[in-house]
């Protein structure tokens, strides 16, 4: 078949298609607790483009859910001598393209003293505490999802606030929130889950946003199969069959 022929033929196939992603759930541990993920989307190919736009939404409710006993999980600590912390609740809430997390707290700092000979612990600051983060995923090189994690407020009186503020308790508790809410994103932008093998290395991330969809947190990702016109027909072949 001729060369231009074949370009034809390619075009007329691949002319305003759309094809859906059929729904797929994924799952994975976070503070041992069952998280699933629910994963659906489009893929289509515009006439006169030579890309195949990529369009996914990943269901993060059951995260949402399960927020509260998985940070529990991961943060809360009881130590004699040093931090005590306790979370009470932990909220997502949408707030696109960002997502702000809402975490209720009880911490207290210890210290042991040596008196008459003996080891005593002593309550040296304590109190409920309110942190507010802003949570924005941030495309990288294409390929990946990170989250960009920014302290909004600190609602705290005292040395409460400074220890929630400077100390190691509000370091990690920025880090572990970052660890969980990471590892969800990965499972949701694993597209080996969702599209055939041979398809998954070509894709390409443009844009990562937090959203609602009327129940809960979803993840939106935007990108692309950026191949040439022969090679897209082949895709969208193996996208049919999928």
């Amino acid at each position: 078949m001729r060369p231009i022929l074949l370009l034809s033929l390619t075009a007329a196939l691949l002319a305003d298609t759309v094809l859906p992603i059929p729904p797929v759930r994924t799952s994975l541990e976070l503070g041992g607790l069952p998280v699933e993920i629910d994963i659906s989307g489009t893929v289509a190919q515009r006439d006169g483009e030579s890309s195949i736009q990529l369009d996914l939404q990943a269901n993060l409710e059951s995260l949402q859910r399960q927020l509260t006993p998985i940070l529990q999980s991961e943060l809360n600590q009881n130590n004699r001598c040093g931090e005590r912390l306790a979370i009470q609740e932990a909220e997502l809430i949408p707030t696109a393209p960002a997502a702000r997390l809402r975490v209720a707290l009880h911490v207290e700092k210890w210290a042991c003293l040596k008196l008459l000979g003996k080891d005593q612990a002593k309550r040296l600051a304590g109190g409920d505490g309110v942190v507010m983060l802003r949570l924005t995923p941030v495309v990288e090189e294409g390929k990946s999802v990170r989250l960009a994690a920014e302290v909004e407020s600190i609602e705290a009186d005292g040395s409460l606030g400074e220890l929630l503020k400077s100390g190691p308790i509000g370091a990690a508790l920025q880090e572990k929130i970052k660890e969980s809410l990471v590892k969800a994103i990965r499972k949701a932008t694993d597209f080996k889950a969702m599209l055939p093998p041979k398809v998954a290395p070509f894709v390409t991330l443009d844009r990562a946003a937090f959203a609602g969809n009327g129940r809960g947190l979803v993840l939106r990702l935007n990108g692309r199969l950026q191949v040439d016109g022969v090679d897209a027909a082949g895709l969208l072949g193996m996208l049919r069959s999928r």
